[in-house]
């Protein structure tokens, strides 16, 4: 809430405020910043190839 809030201050449309999508990563219970990396990635790439 406020994120959207401080967002819409600073001008941004609801469109690009919908696109947003956080928090980024698969829950994988990452703790390292390299499994923290591949967390995203998966994502990322899920997304890309439409698996989530």
């Amino acid at each position: 809430a406020k994120r959207v809030k401080r967002l819409k201050e600073a001008g941004f449309s609801d469109e690009a405020i919908a696109r947003i999508h956080a928090p980024i990563g698969l829950d994988i219970n990452a703790k390292t910043p390299k499994e923290i990396a591949l967390a995203i990635m998966g994502e990322i790439i899920g997304v890309k190839n439409a698996y989530l």
